[in-house]
């Protein structure tokens, strides 16, 4: 059996032959340097130009990485988990699993082919291709040993991962994953995954297969039902998934089954806690007790990483991915004046809005308190609450009791929210705790100056004068920033425009992408170095 194993070569600069930043097992890191796989020095894409070839007096005959053979991993001892692309059969010079697989390759192939050795530090299906690169297969691989070994048959080896989200409203996680499928590169495949409550409405089903996602409904029949967790197990063992990606507390619980289950690294995805009844208290405490299990913990701000430590997840788990905003103006549904019209509002009223679930943790009863005060100095003054929730009712009444029925309008759920951003002159976030509030961010696009209460990742996004923060859970501090902003047109805009130079390149999707792939690297790469998590007998 033959096996090839690579080497580092750590470089500054850009002209030697072969150099990128790419990943080196032997180094064990991503950086700028050389890979040489044995005796061959492994050629990035970029050094296959004609240009670069002449210039480095590269042979026309080193193949190096041709647009079949885009990366590769090494053996399990650990290297780049990026699989290639398309092997064509023609090049693949032996198929081996180890010891094992020396003896019976074809049922050491027929298990490669279901997922049962991907990524498994004692056997793990190796192509050894002939042009001296060693591919590590990742499951996705079909047909049997005697068809592959045909010249011009090719086997599709790239790394799949389940991304789970209980959602309903495309919301804040629900906008980030679209966001991230949209500009996600192809050197993975993605299956998601939500839940089918037929009770529930299904916006971000249909916003996902209007994208033309690769989506997949668990079947729930009861508020608990544990056959969603054999359901969704038998969707990483048909599918061959690689890395299980969960978002919020239902997701989390079925990733903590599957990583118990099917031994596949498992990444859990932290967006916030809400407050609520008893019911929701006990969802809070399940969750941030499974998550502890998780490979790797994603905290959307440093202030959520913090709340992880306290609750006992190790440091050392936890990485920080900020939201991201697109940088592209969106395009409202409706004129401003259309918005205005819908809603009552006239064209010489000045338009606070509030957006985001009315719930307890969102401060919008302190937001209320507030414009009882701001009324009273800018009579002009309207307020939309854009979203719903449990304390729906409550605010309503408490602006009946206040008569402020006249000043504050309910939106309810808004599917489109840009048509409001286009007639905002302020946005309040007046809530008591925060991941990373996505509502600040598109504001901030639209040149909307912020006025925030100082919690959760916040302070992360307004720094250095792009908005205004205040004390959460003081109305009267809040009145009082609200008329002075409101009063005064230049600084608002002033702050406006800071707030929308401010969000890039800090909140790129690219850079969010590339902080969720290297993410996904580091799990797989971290599960052929251990051994693997899943062991046979």
């Amino acid at each position: 059996m033959l096996i090839l194993d690579d080497t580092g070569f750590p470089k500054q600069g850009t002209d030697s032959v072969g150099v990128a930043r790419q990943y080196s097992g032997a180094l064990g890191k991503i950086l700028n340097c050389q890979v040489a796989v044995a005796a061959a020095l492994y050629l990035p894409e970029a050094w296959l130009t004609p240009e670069r070839r002449q210039q480095a007096r590269i042979p026309s005959r080193v193949l190096g990485v041709s647009a079949t053979t885009t990366c590769w991993i090494g053996p399990p001892r650990g290297s780049s988990p990026r699989y290639t692309r398309d092997v064509p059969a023609a090049e693949i010079g032996a198929i081996s699993a180890g010891r094992r697989a020396a003896a019976q390759p074809v049922r050491a192939w027929r298990r490669a082919r279901h997922g049962i050795d991907a990524c498994s530090g004692r056997a793990g299906l190796l192509l050894l291709s002939q042009r001296g690169f060693v591919i590590k297969n990742s499951s996705a691989v079909t047909g049997s040993p005697d068809r592959l070994l045909r010249q011009g048959d090719s086997v599709n080896i790239k790394p799949k991962v389940l991304i789970m989200l209980a959602a309903d409203l495309v919301s804040g996680p629900g906008k980030g994953l679209l966001q991230f499928l949209k500009h996600a590169p192809q050197s993975f495949e993605y299956v998601l995954c939500n839940f089918d409550v037929k009770s529930r409405p299904a916006h971000f089903v249909q916003e996902a297969r209007r994208n033309n996602l690769n989506l997949l409904l668990l079947n729930q029949r009861s508020a608990i039902d544990a056959s969603m967790i054999f359901q969704a197990r038998r969707i990483v063992l048909e599918h061959g998934i690689n890395v299980i990606e969960t978002h919020g507390h239902k997701s989390n619980v079925i990733g903590y089954f599957l990583r118990a289950l099917c031994r596949k690294p498992w990444i859990a995805f932290g967006h916030g806690y809400i407050d609520g009844n008893w019911k929701i208290q006990l969802y809070n405490r399940i969750d941030r007790a499974v998550v502890r299990q998780a490979d790797r913990i994603v905290a959307v701000s440093d202030s959520m990483a913090e709340l992880f430590v306290r609750h006992g997840v190790r440091r050392e788990k936890i990485r920080v991915v900020h939201n991201a905003i697109e940088a592209e103006a969106v395009t409202p549904s409706a004129s401003a004046s259309d918005v205005r019209r819908q809603h009552g509002i006239d064209p010489t009223d000045k338009v606070v809005g509030v957006i985001g679930r009315l719930n307890p943790e969102k401060g919008q009863r302190t937001f209320l308190e507030a414009m009882e005060t701001t009324v009273r100095s800018c009579p002009e003054v309207k307020a939309l609450l854009i979203g719903d929730g449990q304390d729906r009712a409550m605010l309503e009444r408490y602006c009946q009791e206040r008569g402020l029925t006249g000043q504050v309008v309910f939106t309810g759920y808004q599917k489109d929210v840009a048509k409001y951003y286009q007639i905002l002159d302020l946005l309040v976030l007046p809530s008591r705790s925060e991941g990373l509030p996505n509502a600040v961010l598109e504001a901030m696009s639209f040149g909307i100056p912020i006025l925030a209460t100082n919690v959760g990742g916040v302070p992360e996004i307004i720094r250095d004068d792009n908005g205004v923060l205040v004390p959460p859970d003081d109305s009267s501090v809040l009145a009082e920033r609200m008329i002075e902003l409101l009063r005064n047109e230049s600084l608002r805009r002033r702050i406006g425009a800071k707030g929308q130079q401010s969000l890039h390149p800090r909140f790129d999707p690219a850079r969010r992408v590339r902080d969720i792939l290297d993410l996904y690297d580091e799990v797989l790469r971290s599960a052929v170095v251990k051994g693997g998590l899943r062991r046979h007998a």
